[in-house]
């Protein structure tokens, strides 16, 4: 089965595990995963409210221009984002398993279709921001390196670059997460 006695089915000897440092990295892993799990599930929440009402705040003092097709817009980004949350955390974990792979081929073609719909859509809502000009491009660029970080991963994965592939979706999860600070800053005036 393995080349050779230095390694163990491929991997240097350095870098296998014994049982008890397996159980702890398969711990906190699983720590890790439920963290992630629990605050996508919050944030959605938190976010529902979007959904149901067009007297949100981030629509208030927009254009009248705009509000027939903004609310509707604000929807989709939303809605993509949710689910790019709630897929990311399945790819995350079923990256380094090799018995998963077609689990996970399928999972990040729905993370990217999330990213794409949640990225267009979100590009065009900070392109209404009326917070200013840092915000609009701040928004706006936010958008774009969502995207393209998302489709580098998608490519480099198509090409076989595994290594790359891993770097460029580790950059698309940690955008796609940046909607958790965005939330958390809410909070903040609750606190103070």
């Amino acid at each position: 089965l393995c080349e050779s006695p230095q390694t163990l089915c491929g991997l240097p000897q350095t870098l296998v595990f014994t049982s008890k440092t397996h159980i702890l990295w398969a711990m906190k892993n699983s720590i890790l995963l439920v963290s992630m799990a629990t605050i996508t599930i919050v944030i959605s929440a938190l976010s529902w409210h979007y959904f149901g009402s067009d007297a949100a705040g981030i629509l208030r003092g927009k254009p009248d221009a705009v509000m027939d097709w903004l609310p509707i817009i604000l929807r989709i980004h939303i809605g993509g984002g949710m689910l790019a949350m709630a897929s990311g955390t399945g790819l995350w974990f079923t990256s380094r398993k090799q018995k998963r792979f077609g689990v996970h081929r399928w999972i990040g073609r729905f993370y990217g279709l999330s990213v794409l719909v949640g990225g267009v859509a979100g590009a065009c809502i900070a392109l209404w921001s009326i917070d200013g000009t840092v915000t609009v491009f701040g928004f706006l660029g936010l958008a774009t390196v969502w995207m393209y970080f998302t489709t580098r991963a998608v490519v480099l994965a198509m090409k076989g670059d595994i290594a790359g592939h891993q770097r460029a979706a580790a950059f698309s999860l940690a955008v796609t997460f940046s909607a958790l600070t965005f939330r958390m800053f809410l909070l903040i005036p609750l606190f103070t």
